[in-house]
């Protein structure tokens, strides 16, 4: 059960149990008054009133009216309870004062819910029943029941209600504008909420969002021996288009290149912005070898691309790494980076990647240096042709 319908419930509840303590008053009131009492209609009125009480709030509880525009069905409820309540004046009219009573009794259970225009047609719905109510007993016995007094109290009935109507209609007002509040409160902490992890010149996720997301991964891949892979993306040589073209153009270039890492990876990926012009993806499930593959294609597509409105190329470069069982966050990131300084110092424009260091003997080869050698041999190789 949502809190909506806990709430509709509560309401309900309260309603339903003044209304059964004027039914037992009814009863009680019609047996002392009456000069010859005949209970039958009034007991088979209130059974039929409790029936369809109970199914409406059996409906209510179930969730079969969340989908209507007001969930609690309020106007229903009230306007039930009138039509019973007018329908027991026609058994016992010994009990018009108390029929009166309940009438103004009634109304404030919908002030927290029904607007205006409901309270006024809910007015003239309780002054119609009872005006017919009273024609039938005036048609039934004119000598007891005179028409100009039964007007006059028809009238400061109606009056009376429509007080209620003008209430009604001023917490309507406050109750939107509580609900306007409440939507822009929303808006406002979502964009608070937007704002702590994502990046504003790119719309990427920030350095602390990242974080978060790599301590969530470590714990999986330690969990399900799932591996994962982590790069730092540099741009070559930013420094010089802001010197020459402007920090728009600059801003221009982050943008776009943003815009294409976070197209070119897989939604289970996470692309960051690091700081200045340092990108960072967090590879789900790839290892370091498929990685580089992804990388690589990531960096022929940026060197395909101009950036900003002068049409700039451009090229980056990478360091790349696996996650190790049982490292920590700072490790890994310290490994990444100091790859990404190890390709920018072999001359920008390329892949380096390696993996944690691991205890070897004096004459084995690490595997972090087979592989920084291949790639600065593949670096070679694409200068020499």
């Amino acid at each position: 059960m949502t809190s909506l319908q806990r709430d509709i419930l509560r309401r309900h509840g309260l309603a339903s149990i003044c209304a059964l303590l004027f039914n037992l008053l009814f009863i009680l009131s019609y047996h002392w008054q009456s000069p010859d009492p005949r209970p039958d209609a009034l007991y088979g009125m209130s059974l039929l009133y409790w029936l369809v009480q109970l199914g409406m709030l059996f409906w209510v509880v179930d969730g079969r009216s969340r989908h209507y525009r007001d969930p609690s069905m309020s106007l229903t409820f009230l306007a039930w309870g009138i039509t019973f309540i007018s329908a027991s004046l026609a058994v016992a009219p010994e009990n018009r004062a108390l029929v009166l009573m309940t009438y103004l009794t009634i109304m404030p259970y919908g002030i927290f819910r029904l607007t205006w225009k409901g309270f006024v047609l809910l007015a003239l719905y309780t002054v119609l029943t009872y005006s017919m109510v009273m024609l039938l007993l005036h048609w039934q016995q004119p000598e007891v029941w005179l028409r100009s007094k039964e007007l006059l109290v028809a009238l400061t009935l109606l009056l009376s209600l429509l007080t209620y109507a003008v209430l009604g209609r001023e917490v309507a007002v406050l109750r939107a504008a509580y609900r306007r509040k409440n939507q822009e409160l929303r808006r406002a902490m979502q964009r608070i909420e937007e704002l702590a992890v994502t990046d504003e010149l790119t719309g990427l996720y920030n350095r602390r969002y990242l974080l978060q997301m790599l301590e969530q991964q470590q714990a999986l891949a330690n969990r399900e021996g799932l591996p994962f892979a982590l790069a730092f993306i540099d741009i070559d040589h930013f420094k010089p288009i802001n010197d020459q073209y402007g920090h728009s153009a600059g801003d221009q270039v982050l943008a776009e290149l943003a815009k294409l890492l976070q197209q070119s990876v897989r939604q289970v990926d996470v692309v960051a912005r690091y700081g200045g012009e340092e990108f960072v993806l967090l590879l789900n499930g790839q290892t370091l070898e498929a990685a580089k593959h992804s990388l690589q294609r990531i960096c022929q597509q940026v060197r395909n691309q101009r950036f900003s409105a002068w049409n700039l190329p451009l090229t980056v470069s990478v360091g790349v790494t696996e996650y190790c069982y049982g490292e920590d966050a700072d490790s890994m990131l310290n490994r990444a980076d100091m790859l990404l300084y190890e390709a920018k110092g072999n001359g920008r424009n390329r892949i380096v990647a390696g993996l944690a260091p691991v205890q070897l003997t004096l004459d084995e080869p690490s595997e972090r240096e087979g592989m920084a050698c291949s790639a600065e041999a593949a670096g070679a190789a694409g200068q020499s042709s």
